[in-house]
């Protein structure tokens, strides 16, 4: 598996593969991992984790030179060990997949990359009239044996490049259905409540995700000053971003809620401790701008929360169907209407958290998932051996 960085570096696509490389372990695959590793990066070149071996390959820390040395250093590193390995799976795509996607290809191997992002949206892919290096990238993709669409919207454009739409196949992110679960009952709410100083008789509201404009917290924040009701303790979880004028606007409407709002910034939280966190809340929201298919989404719905979204390409993919309200994004007065309806109606809570959970354990366990991947990969490697007996004849 190829990723462009991976822990401690913080990243959604990151920690979904390496979920997958767990449960894959679990199937009988042997995974290995290779990612970048600028030099201020405090991890090992090398460990064993989540049930395979972890391989960072050094790289500079200036991010327009690091995924190109990357790219290249994973492809050298894969041909002097290319009898230690028969599939490349490439999580999330942009230059440094091209090397090895062209190696791979080379030596006859199977390659799959599961595309994150509407293709449009890449700046290489974007410009209609493209050429040069942006044909070279889309060429990368052409010669993949698959490619997986998180969601409906990626599908639907990946399958309009007519030389890649025979190999599209959605495949969703998986959750870890027994790290993330509803509380066993008040007590245990109670007792997460108190882990992390939030008042045990006062509602919570949840978002996750990197605060950054992306993510959009601001609207979720603008959008509590709008109900009609207080106290209410609203938890921001997740890193700072890099941008200091977003930061600043989401101080700013911080600083403008009535009294009787309280905000918490948890910062970076591990896993496992936004699986406690997420026992400790009554609604969770994410009002992202973009997403591929958001890990965040899929934890609460396992965690047995009423969900609220805005209306875009993943989330939706993941709501329609039921477990949770969408609204349209950026709409502060309707995402404060659905936060109303959820704070005053517990049967309406309690109803879209059992069908958000029952989702989850059909659809996204990550059991499932890697089910999936593996059937895909034995079909790959049966297509492969098919070509290369055709070729010898």
């Amino acid at each position: 598996m190829l990723f462009t960085n991976l822990e401690p570096e913080f990243g959604g696509g990151g920690l979904q593969g390496l979920r997958l490389m767990r449960s894959l372990t679990e199937t009988g695959c042997a995974v290995m991992a290779l990612t970048s590793r600028p030099p201020a990066l405090a991890a090992p070149a090398r460990e064993y984790g989540y049930g395979g071996v972890i391989e960072r390959l050094l790289a500079p820390a200036s991010p327009r030179l690091r995924y190109r040395v990357f790219g290249l250093r994973a492809a050298v590193w894969l041909w002097r060990r290319r009898r230690d390995w028969d599939l490349l799976h490439i999580h999330g795509f942009g230059l440094f997949a091209g090397p090895a996607v062209r190696l791979a290809r080379a030596l006859g191997r199977p390659v799959l990359i599961k595309s994150t992002v509407l293709t449009g949206a890449h700046p290489l892919l974007a410009n209609a009239s493209r050429g040069g290096v942006s044909d070279w990238l889309l060429g990368a993709y052409e010669e993949a044996d698959a490619l997986i669409a998180l969601s409906g919207a990626i599908e639907e454009q990946l399958r309009q490049e007519v030389a890649v739409r025979d190999v599209v196949r959605r495949i969703p992110n998986g959750v870890d259905t027994e790290l993330f679960r509803p509380a066993t009952g008040p007590e245990e709410v109670a007792a997460q409540r108190t882990a992390f100083g939030l008042a045990p008789d006062v509602p919570v509201v949840l978002t996750c995700g990197r605060l950054e404009s992306r993510k959009n917290a601001v609207s979720l924040v603008r959008a509590a000053g709008e109900l009609p009701r207080t106290p209410l303790q609203l938890v921001l979880a997740g890193p700072a971003g890099a941008d200091p004028d977003y930061d600043a606007s989401l101080a700013a409407a911080i600083a403008a809620l009535p009294d009787g709002i309280e905000v918490v910034r948890t910062g970076k939280l591990e896993p496992p401790r936004v699986a406690e966190l997420m026992r400790a809340a009554d609604v969770f929201v994410l009002p992202s701008r973009a997403e591929g298919m958001p890990n965040s989404l899929l934890e609460a719905m396992a965690s047995g929360l009423a969900c609220v979204a805005s209306r875009i390409p993943g989330s939706s993919d993941i709501l329609d169907a039921g477990g949770g309200l969408l609204v349209e994004l950026d709409d502060d007065s309707e995402l404060a209407a659905a936060l109303a309806r959820l704070l005053e109606g517990e049967d309406v809570r309690s109803r879209l958290g059992r069908a958000a959970r029952e989702r989850i354990e059909s659809e996204y366990s990550s059991r499932q998932v890697a089910g999936l991947y593996r059937e895909l990969y034995r079909e790959l490697f049966s297509k492969t051996s098919a070509t290369v007996s055709a070729s010898t004849r």
